[in-house]
């Protein structure tokens, strides 16, 4: 494997570690208002997940792109259909 596609494999790896373990958070909050332990999950970490999500998303793309692999929001892809 290309060094390039190690980094940006490891980079995607690192992010979607930190958005899971953030994911955690808000299934917890989640659990404990449906169970009338504890207060909705804030609006900041609904964000923080969104977000962490997001950039973790992009590494992976960014990752299967240096291993020559198009993702799925590629306009190459031949079974995309594209906007007319």
């Amino acid at each position: 494997m290309p060094e390039k596609a190690r980094q940006t494999y490891q980079e995607w790896k690192q992010a979607d570690a930190r958005a899971r373990e953030v994911e955690v958070r808000l299934a917890r909050s989640w659990d404990e208002y449906f169970g009338n332990r504890g207060p909705a999950p804030s609006q900041d970490l609904i964000q923080e997940v969104s977000r962490l999500r997001a950039i973790a998303n992009d590494r992976l793309t960014a990752a299967m792109m240096a291993m020559g692999r198009p993702s799925r929001n590629d306009d190459t892809d031949p079974g995309r259909s594209r906007p007319q």
